[in-house]
Protein backbone atom coordinates (compact mmCIF):
# COMPACT_ATOMS: atom_id res chain seq x y z
CA UNK A 1 0.00 0.00 0.00
CA UNK A 2 1.33 3.89 -0.73
CA UNK A 3 0.14 6.77 0.91
CA UNK A 4 -0.74 9.87 -1.36
CA UNK A 5 -1.25 13.25 0.74
CA UNK A 6 -3.56 14.46 -1.36
CA UNK A 7 -5.61 11.10 -2.73
CA UNK A 8 -5.72 9.11 0.68
CA UNK A 9 -4.41 5.11 0.59
CA UNK A 10 -3.56 3.11 -2.87
CA UNK A 11 -3.35 -0.22 -3.46
CA UNK A 12 -1.14 -1.96 -5.75
CA UNK A 13 -4.03 -4.19 -7.05
CA UNK A 14 -7.53 -3.46 -6.98
CA UNK A 15 -9.23 -5.12 -3.54
CA UNK A 16 -12.08 -7.53 -4.14
CA UNK A 17 -15.11 -5.84 -3.14
CA UNK A 18 -18.26 -5.44 -4.59
CA UNK A 19 -19.14 -1.85 -6.05
CA UNK A 20 -22.96 -1.04 -4.44
CA UNK A 21 -24.42 1.63 -2.54
CA UNK A 22 -22.54 2.35 0.73
CA UNK A 23 -19.54 0.10 -0.23
CA UNK A 24 -15.88 0.74 -1.12
CA UNK A 25 -14.99 0.67 -4.16
CA UNK A 26 -11.65 1.21 -6.58
CA UNK A 27 -10.51 3.52 -9.33
CA UNK A 28 -7.27 2.71 -11.02
CA UNK A 29 -5.30 6.03 -11.37
CA UNK A 30 -2.53 5.11 -14.12
CA UNK A 31 -0.83 8.48 -14.82
CA UNK A 32 0.64 8.73 -10.55
CA UNK A 33 3.97 7.57 -10.91
CA UNK A 34 6.05 5.86 -14.01
CA UNK A 35 5.21 2.23 -13.86
CA UNK A 36 2.94 2.10 -11.25
CA UNK A 37 -0.33 0.96 -11.17
CA UNK A 38 -2.22 2.18 -7.98
CA UNK A 39 -6.21 2.30 -7.03
CA UNK A 40 -7.58 4.50 -4.88
CA UNK A 41 -10.23 3.77 -2.60
CA UNK A 42 -13.49 5.51 -1.66
CA UNK A 43 -16.90 5.32 -0.96
CA UNK A 44 -19.98 5.99 -3.51
CA UNK A 45 -23.89 6.76 -2.56
CA UNK A 46 -26.23 7.03 -5.41
CA UNK A 47 -27.64 10.16 -6.35
CA UNK A 48 -31.63 9.89 -6.17
CA UNK A 49 -31.82 9.54 -10.47
CA UNK A 50 -29.13 6.69 -10.00
CA UNK A 51 -30.75 4.84 -6.75
CA UNK A 52 -33.85 4.90 -9.64
CA UNK A 53 -31.99 3.43 -11.89
CA UNK A 54 -30.58 0.70 -10.43
CA UNK A 55 -32.68 -2.99 -10.44
CA UNK A 56 -31.43 -4.03 -6.96
CA UNK A 57 -30.98 -1.12 -4.43
CA UNK A 58 -29.57 -2.98 -1.01
CA UNK A 59 -28.97 -1.44 2.32
CA UNK A 60 -28.53 -2.26 5.64
CA UNK A 61 -28.86 0.55 8.63
CA UNK A 62 -28.93 -0.67 12.34
CA UNK A 63 -29.91 -4.49 11.93
CA UNK A 64 -32.39 -3.42 9.20
CA UNK A 65 -32.30 -4.64 5.72
CA UNK A 66 -33.90 -2.22 3.05
CA UNK A 67 -34.15 -4.00 -0.66
CA UNK A 68 -35.57 -1.37 -3.08
CA UNK A 69 -36.79 -3.82 -6.67
CA UNK A 70 -37.34 -1.22 -9.57
CA UNK A 71 -37.88 -3.03 -13.54
CA UNK A 72 -35.02 -2.28 -15.77
CA UNK A 73 -36.27 0.07 -18.32
CA UNK A 74 -34.64 0.73 -21.78
CA UNK A 75 -36.16 4.17 -21.27
CA UNK A 76 -37.31 6.39 -18.64
CA UNK A 77 -40.36 8.86 -18.61
CA UNK A 78 -38.39 11.71 -19.42
CA UNK A 79 -37.00 9.87 -22.73
CA UNK A 80 -40.21 8.53 -23.34
CA UNK A 81 -42.32 12.06 -23.20
CA UNK A 82 -39.31 13.37 -25.43
CA UNK A 83 -40.33 10.63 -28.05
CA UNK A 84 -44.15 11.58 -27.93
CA UNK A 85 -43.26 15.01 -28.15
CA UNK A 86 -41.06 14.16 -31.67
CA UNK A 87 -44.11 11.57 -32.93
CA UNK A 88 -46.43 14.81 -32.16
CA UNK A 89 -44.49 17.65 -34.13
CA UNK A 90 -44.43 14.77 -37.08
CA UNK A 91 -48.16 14.29 -37.23
CA UNK A 92 -49.21 17.55 -36.67
CA UNK A 93 -46.88 19.22 -39.48
CA UNK A 94 -47.96 16.15 -42.27
CA UNK A 95 -51.44 16.65 -40.93
CA UNK A 96 -51.01 20.66 -41.25
CA UNK A 97 -49.70 19.84 -44.94
CA UNK A 98 -52.56 17.91 -46.13
CA UNK A 99 -54.89 20.61 -44.65
CA UNK A 100 -53.35 23.09 -46.63
CA UNK A 101 -54.17 20.58 -49.46
CA UNK A 102 -57.87 20.92 -48.42
CA UNK A 103 -58.27 17.92 -46.51
CA UNK A 104 -59.24 19.39 -43.16
CA UNK A 105 -60.34 15.78 -41.94
CA UNK A 106 -56.44 15.41 -41.51
CA UNK A 107 -56.06 17.75 -38.55
CA UNK A 108 -58.73 16.17 -36.21
CA UNK A 109 -57.92 12.47 -36.96
CA UNK A 110 -54.27 13.60 -36.39
CA UNK A 111 -55.07 14.80 -32.98
CA UNK A 112 -57.02 11.42 -32.00
CA UNK A 113 -53.96 9.40 -33.22
CA UNK A 114 -51.22 11.37 -31.05
CA UNK A 115 -54.12 11.07 -28.58
CA UNK A 116 -54.42 7.93 -28.17
CA UNK A 117 -50.65 7.48 -28.59
CA UNK A 118 -49.92 9.15 -25.44
CA UNK A 119 -52.40 7.82 -23.32
CA UNK A 120 -51.64 4.54 -24.28
CA UNK A 121 -47.58 5.60 -23.18
CA UNK A 122 -48.53 7.02 -20.19
CA UNK A 123 -50.43 4.00 -19.31
CA UNK A 124 -47.67 1.68 -19.74
CA UNK A 125 -44.58 3.61 -19.06
CA UNK A 126 -45.32 5.78 -17.08
CA UNK A 127 -46.34 3.17 -14.52
CA UNK A 128 -42.96 1.40 -15.33
CA UNK A 129 -40.59 3.80 -14.92
CA UNK A 130 -41.85 4.58 -10.98
CA UNK A 131 -43.08 1.33 -9.77
CA UNK A 132 -41.30 -0.20 -7.06
CA UNK A 133 -41.27 -2.88 -4.27
CA UNK A 134 -39.99 -1.80 -1.42
CA UNK A 135 -38.89 -5.20 1.27
CA UNK A 136 -37.95 -4.15 4.64
CA UNK A 137 -36.42 -6.93 6.93
CA UNK A 138 -36.25 -6.19 10.64
CA UNK A 139 -35.39 -8.57 13.58
CA UNK A 140 -38.90 -8.94 14.31
CA UNK A 141 -40.93 -8.70 10.67
CA UNK A 142 -39.94 -8.80 7.05
CA UNK A 143 -42.66 -5.61 5.48
CA UNK A 144 -43.21 -5.79 2.00
CA UNK A 145 -44.68 -2.28 0.00
CA UNK A 146 -45.59 -1.95 -3.56
CA UNK A 147 -46.01 1.76 -5.25
CA UNK A 148 -45.72 3.66 -8.15
CA UNK A 149 -43.40 7.05 -7.46
CA UNK A 150 -44.93 8.20 -3.71
CA UNK A 151 -46.51 6.66 -0.54
CA UNK A 152 -46.61 3.06 -0.92
CA UNK A 153 -49.90 1.77 -2.09
CA UNK A 154 -50.15 -1.44 -0.69
CA UNK A 155 -48.35 -3.51 2.21
CA UNK A 156 -47.91 -6.70 3.47
CA UNK A 157 -46.42 -8.30 6.85
CA UNK A 158 -44.57 -11.45 7.24
CA UNK A 159 -43.49 -12.42 10.75
CA UNK A 160 -40.19 -13.22 11.81
CA UNK A 161 -38.44 -15.71 12.26
CA UNK A 162 -41.10 -17.73 10.08
CA UNK A 163 -40.47 -15.39 7.26
CA UNK A 164 -38.29 -16.90 4.29
CA UNK A 165 -37.53 -16.96 0.93
CA UNK A 166 -39.13 -19.80 -1.31
CA UNK A 167 -37.82 -20.27 -5.08
CA UNK A 168 -39.83 -21.64 -8.14
CA UNK A 169 -37.07 -22.73 -10.14
CA UNK A 170 -37.91 -22.60 -14.06
CA UNK A 171 -39.37 -25.88 -15.43
CA UNK A 172 -38.35 -24.59 -19.21
CA UNK A 173 -35.23 -22.77 -20.24
CA UNK A 174 -37.10 -19.89 -21.26
CA UNK A 175 -39.24 -19.67 -18.13
CA UNK A 176 -37.74 -17.64 -15.34
CA UNK A 177 -37.63 -18.33 -11.33
CA UNK A 178 -40.17 -17.11 -9.34
CA UNK A 179 -39.49 -14.77 -5.95
CA UNK A 180 -41.79 -15.84 -3.03
CA UNK A 181 -41.53 -14.24 0.11
CA UNK A 182 -43.78 -16.54 3.18
CA UNK A 183 -44.24 -17.64 6.36
CA UNK A 184 -46.82 -20.22 8.08
CA UNK A 185 -49.85 -18.21 7.05
CA UNK A 186 -49.41 -16.16 3.52
CA UNK A 187 -47.30 -15.90 0.91
CA UNK A 188 -46.04 -13.19 -1.92
CA UNK A 189 -43.96 -13.04 -5.38
CA UNK A 190 -41.64 -10.60 -5.45
CA UNK A 191 -39.51 -8.68 -8.27
CA UNK A 192 -42.12 -10.29 -11.05
CA UNK A 193 -41.26 -7.49 -12.74
CA UNK A 194 -37.35 -8.04 -13.13
CA UNK A 195 -35.61 -9.84 -15.75
CA UNK A 196 -33.42 -12.71 -15.09
CA UNK A 197 -30.00 -10.88 -14.18
CA UNK A 198 -32.42 -8.72 -11.88
CA UNK A 199 -33.93 -11.55 -9.57
CA UNK A 200 -30.45 -13.46 -9.44
CA UNK A 201 -29.59 -10.20 -7.75
CA UNK A 202 -32.73 -9.76 -5.39
CA UNK A 203 -32.41 -13.29 -4.50
CA UNK A 204 -28.54 -13.00 -3.45
CA UNK A 205 -29.86 -9.40 -2.00
CA UNK A 206 -32.60 -11.18 0.06
CA UNK A 207 -30.44 -13.98 1.10
CA UNK A 208 -27.09 -11.56 2.22
CA UNK A 209 -29.92 -10.44 4.49
CA UNK A 210 -30.32 -13.02 6.56
CA UNK A 211 -33.42 -14.61 5.29
CA UNK A 212 -33.55 -18.90 4.81
CA UNK A 213 -33.83 -19.98 1.12
CA UNK A 214 -36.39 -22.94 0.28
CA UNK A 215 -37.05 -24.42 -3.54
CA UNK A 216 -39.45 -26.42 -4.58
CA UNK A 217 -36.68 -28.24 -6.11
CA UNK A 218 -33.97 -28.36 -3.18
CA UNK A 219 -31.73 -30.81 -4.88
CA UNK A 220 -31.00 -28.63 -7.57
CA UNK A 221 -29.70 -26.40 -5.14
CA UNK A 222 -28.25 -27.64 -2.21
CA UNK A 223 -24.95 -27.21 -2.03
CA UNK A 224 -22.14 -29.98 -1.50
Amino acid sequence: MRMSPSKGPYLDKPPMLPAGPGVVIARRFPMLAPGVRSWAVRTWMPSQSDAESIMVLSETRAGTTVITLRPHLSADWRQVKRFMALIAAVVFVVAAAWSAAGIWLALPFAGLEVGLVCFLMHRVCFRLSYLYQRITIEPERVLIEQGVRGPPRRRWELSRPDAHLHVILPARSVDLPRLILRDDESGLEVGAFLHAEGREQARRALRGAGLMETSDRWWETAGP
